[in-house]
């Protein structure tokens, strides 16, 4: 086989959607602006909720405000004037009654209240036009008070709260107690309003909250399991059958269920996109006759395979989807905030998609194509790894390979089916992207892979295998929580990360390159040097 090299800025963005090309991604200054001055709010907001917490007192309505307009920031979507008031109102009446509260308590108690001096004037009513100004000062001054490094560590903090944001309203809506890591969150976001923190300081924040991270991931891992029944390998159809149809993407298993629910005895076919494939993989879900497989190529591509969609689509809550270039009235998502052309969903009522459903072409002839096998039985992972184990104490195996889920591109599919025939006996690879029937090679086709990297890491590490092995992940996807993940397995010890590059609607280009030279990430070139030079280091016992 021809030794193939994946050219990250040349064959991956070409392959990805026209809103990709376009730079349909990078957050706009405009809208980072108004981001800056609804973060200040929010940040200032955390600062007293937190000095209410240490006085044992707190308010459910100000703490579901703050997570409900942060989760808005999450979709980097453009404010109208109708939404950035309803948002500044209500902050300002939450800040309002949060700081009168704790000024009660603290003369209540006898304790010297602290004061918080706000960055910006504080107002109940911004218009676009004023925040876009405040935001732009306060990128201003911000610029004096940290050097570059400081301000990409910010950056990565914010990207940290967006994933523990994710992960809290998804448990949320699996009815999971969060409130330990709802009180880490605001702690981690009131730190932000003190600007003389440390390069270290910033190191040691971002350390403390990927933990935190990686826990959630496994709360959700554990209570999906919990709501839909544990992992079941399957068969998943991706071909699609006559009639009416709606699409499903995003993570949200919940929503997804209620759709499930509502669509019963309805004439309609549910298919699945995205990482939404996993719902296949879970029995409750699986039971559902109305879901009936998986359409399209997945998130990198979701305007071709929207547009192709002979359906509605339903975008469950902070499916992270930049649509600007996608004008059509049948997409519908259950976020607060979308962009034009999108219809909010009031309530979980599903009519609307429903009768959109109904009234559009719908599919009238199949497309058959080859299913996917897809799925893994925890049991017999867990057996599999423990058997890795075994050999790598008996000094059989000595290079422990993770390899990532894909994004599909033809590049990669083939960088990585040279990559496993190159595995020497002496190396093992858990991949979650292609197998080439090696007994060395155990795949694992889960589009959630992170929960199976950690459980065999965990193995590894209960077993003392972790330390005589040299052990290398191969990310091949950069998804929202992709950057707290590598940072977190970077603090566990994994010896080398090779890393791809992140679509802009993802992570910021520079952004990226940045944390490739803070963490030393490895860039992708050709399987057989990647391979050399991942075996070159020896290991020492």
């Amino acid at each position: 086989m021809e030794n193939k090299q994946i050219k990250h800025e040349q064959i991956q963005i070409h392959e990805q959607d026209e809103n990709i090309r376009k730079g349909g991604s990078s957050i706009s200054p405009t809208l980072s602006s108004v981001h800056a001055v609804i973060l200040i709010y929010l940040e200032e907001l955390a600062f007293y909720l937190v000095e209410l917490d240490i006085l044992g007192a707190s308010n459910e309505k100000i703490n579901s405000d703050l997570i409900q307009a942060f989760s808005e920031l999450v979709e980097n979507i453009d404010y109208s004037q109708e939404n950035l008031n309803r948002v500044i109102s209500t902050l300002y009446e939450d800040l309002y009654q949060a700081k009168t509260l704790y000024i009660a308590l603290c003369k209540e108690n006898d304790v010297a209240p602290s004061y918080l001096k706000s960055t910006i004037k504080i107002s109940q009513h911004f218009n676009v036009t004023e925040a876009i100004v405040e935001g732009q000062k306060f990128f201003v001054k911000s610029t004096a008070k940290f050097n570059a490094t400081q301000k990409e560590m910010l950056e990565i903090i914010l990207i940290l709260l967006k994933s523990i944001c994710i992960y809290m309203v998804e448990l949320r809506g699996l009815d999971v107690n969060y409130e330990e890591a709802y009180k880490a969150f605001i702690t981690m976001l009131s730190i932000m309003n003190f600007h003389k923190l440390s390069t270290k300081n910033l190191e040691n924040i971002i350390e403390k909250y990927t933990k935190l991270d990686y826990v959630l991931m496994l709360k959700i891992f554990e209570a999906r399991k919990s709501a839909f029944g544990d992992f079941v390998e399957t068969e998943v159809p991706t071909s699609t059958r006559l009639g009416k149809s709606i699409l499903v993407s995003g993570s949200n298993l919940h929503e997804l269920e209620m759709l499930l629910k509502a669509t019963k005895d309805r004439g309609i076919n549910v298919y699945t996109h995205g990482q939404m494939i996993i719902a296949h993989t879970f029995p409750k879900l699986k039971a559902y006759p109305n879901l009936v497989g998986h359409y399209g190529r997945g998130i990198e591509y979701y305007l071709s395979d929207f547009s192709s969609f002979h359906g509605a689509i339903f975008l469950t809550k902070l499916s992270l989807h930049k649509i600007e270039h996608l004008y059509r009235s049948r997409v519908f998502t259950t976020d607060t905030i979308a962009p034009v052309g999108v219809n909010i969903i009031q309530e979980n009522d599903f009519e609307p998609l429903i009768q959109s459903a109904i009234s559009a072409k719908g599919f009238t002839k199949t497309l058959e194509q080859k299913s996917i096998k897809l799925g893994i039985d925890e049991k017999v992972f867990l057996q599999k790894i423990n058997e890795v184990a075994d050999k790598i104490e008996q000094n059989e195996i000595k290079h422990v390979f993770l390899v990532g889920v894909p994004n599909k591109t033809e590049s990669q599919k083939e960088y990585m089916e040279e990559f496993l025939d190159l595995l020497t006996d002496d190396c093992f690879a858990l991949s979650f992207t292609h197998t080439n029937n090696k007994d060395n090679v155990l795949y694992a086709n889960v589009d959630y892979s992170s929960p199976f990297v950690y459980l065999a890491l965990n193995v590894f590490m209960n077993r003392n295998s972790f330390k005589k092995m040299k052990s290398i992940v191969l990310y091949t996807r950069c998804e929202p929580h992709t950057i707290p993940t590598i940072y977190n397995l970077k603090y566990m010890g994994i010896d080398e990360i090779y890393f791809t590059d992140c679509s802009p609607n993802v992570v910021n280009p520079a952004l990226t390159d940045s944390i490739r030279k803070m963490i030393k990430l490895q860039r992708y070139t050709n399987p057989k040097a990647d391979f050399s030079n991942m075996r070159a280091r020896q290991i020492t016992y």
